[in-house]
């Protein structure tokens, strides 16, 4: 009894101390892909875009490069500045606890295929660290979803799994990574502009509408339109949009002929890229920056999915979808007077810049004020004195009440303006006015008289 009781505890214990058969690599890092997401380190996904246009870094092949930068200069063509190509080396860095593996012992398999155990390059493994160097070029990797275990040109878009793995006669560790790629011509992919209500959105589409607005050093994108699912769509499965990417040209002559400097902005143009998110505003921010006052620009935008690819392209006035106005402005000083978060009084009474009152008084301001002379100085000497009012305001909330109702009608204005326009709303109010004086005239001031008599 107490023999077989010792041997199940031995048993137990090599069980214990033993390493598993199947124990999990621990990743390290990825190179060579057009984008990652290591949200989850025991199933990394990599993403890889090709565009074609560009088949090297010029170097040794372990960096992406930029499609973007060789692209037409006529127009707006799909290309990826982290484009992915069939000689492209991806490196991933692997660490395993269990000693005994050699570097011949790595192998790659996709489902119940072939492993792979020769490589383009061969894998480097320390044994004193644990670290596996696994090297494989993207038409390697194409080669193993493709059915077999030699290398094969990208051809095809790719949503599946692969697992990394060390193995010897005693024990195997792996990894499972993800591979999303996505293959396309570059040729020219525009969106339907979709401010119109009358276009249906399509499902696969990413932002399609954006109205610039200047800035101080800076364009905003406002009125911006997604689809509905935005971000998490996409126009090939699994590769999720990014962002955008707005592309544009400077008027840096003077000439002052937007339409001249539209038509020069292609994919070879200077660009800035936003993230997209998850949350309600969809993109982590609005603003092109890094621009120069008074100096003319117009951009066009692009959609950007995980894959680096650009597509979905702003389409030209030309097609009668967007306006000039719509796509060209000119960053301006005195527009960063009140850039922003700085309209202090309405700041003040409302309690917040982010306040949709005080948003209504930043989009009046301008599609308004700083369109003409009267306006930008209306806005000099109102920044000039107005925040020592605010903060006078902001210690009173009594004072908040009094000019919040005393904002209402101002902002009645303001908001009707931004509908119909600013004459046609003064008008409107004119005639109101005139018409609410002649009731007071005619029922208070006129009885009034006639009782004296």
């Amino acid at each position: 009894m107490g023999l077989q009781l010792l041997r199940k505890i031995l048993f137990v214990s090599a069980l214990v101390v033993a390493p598993s058969a199947f124990a999990a690599l621990t990743l390290g890092t990825i190179s060579g892909v057009s984008s990652q997401d290591l949200t989850d380190l025991t199933k990394p996904i990599i993403y890889g875009g090709f565009t074609g246009g560009c088949t090297t870094d010029g170097s040794n092949n372990t960096t992406t490069c930029d499609s973007c930068a060789v692209a037409p200069t006529t127009d707006m063509t799909v290309c990826n500045q982290t484009n992915a190509y069939d000689n492209l080396i991806v490196t991933f860095t692997l660490t395993t606890t269990t000693a005994g593996f050699a570097y011949t012992d790595a192998r790659v398999v996709v489902g119940s295929g072939t492993p792979k155990t020769g490589f383009t390059n061969p894998p480097q493994y320390d044994a004193a660290s644990g670290t596996l160097t696994l090297f494989m070029t993207w038409s390697e990797i194409c080669g193993l979803f493709s059915g077999g275990t030699g290398a094969t040109t990208c051809t095809n878009n790719i949503s599946g799994e692969m697992v990394i793995s060390l193995k010897n006669s005693t024990s195997e560790e792996s990894i499972t990574v993800l591979v999303r790629t996505r293959v396309e011509a570059a040729g020219p992919k525009d969106y339907e502009d979709c401010n119109d209500t009358s276009v249906a959105l399509s499902a696969n589409w990413g932002v399609c509408h954006f109205e610039a607005f200047r800035g101080d050093g800076k364009i905003y994108a406002k009125n911006l339109v997604y689809t509905p699912t935005y971000p998490t769509n996409a126009i090939v499965a699994g590769v999720p949009y990014d962002g955008v990417v707005f592309f544009y040209e400077e008027d840096d002559t003077g000439s002052g002929n937007q339409t001249a400097l539209l038509a020069k902005v292609s994919s070879r143009s200077k660009s800035h890229s936003i993230l997209a998110n998850t949350s309600s505003s969809k993109l982590s921010d609005n603003r092109v920056t890094g621009l120069k006052n008074d100096v003319e620009y117009c951009m066009l935008m692009g959609n950007r999915d995980k894959s680096g690819i650009i597509s979905g392209f702003t389409p030209r006035p030309s097609t009668g979808q967007t306006t000039i106005d719509q796509l060209c402005q000119m960053p301006s000083l005195v527009v960063g007077l009140l850039d922003d978060k700085k309209c202090f009084i309405a700041t003040a009474a409302f309690g917040s810049p982010m306040a949709p009152e005080v948003e209504s008084f930043r989009e009046f301001r301008n599609h308004f004020l700083l369109t003409n002379p009267i306006g930008k100085a209306f806005v000099r000497a109102y920044y000039k004195h107005s925040p020592y009012f605010a903060n006078l305001i902001a210690e009173s909330e009594i004072a908040k009440a009094v000019v919040r109702a005393a904002l209402w009608p101002l902002l009645v204005f303001a908001r009707v303006s931004l509908v119909f326009g600013f004459w046609m709303t003064l008008f409107f109010t004119a005639v109101s006015g005139l018409g609410i004086y002649e009731v007071y005239r005619r029922f208070f001031v006129n009885r009034r008289f006639r009782g004296e008599l």
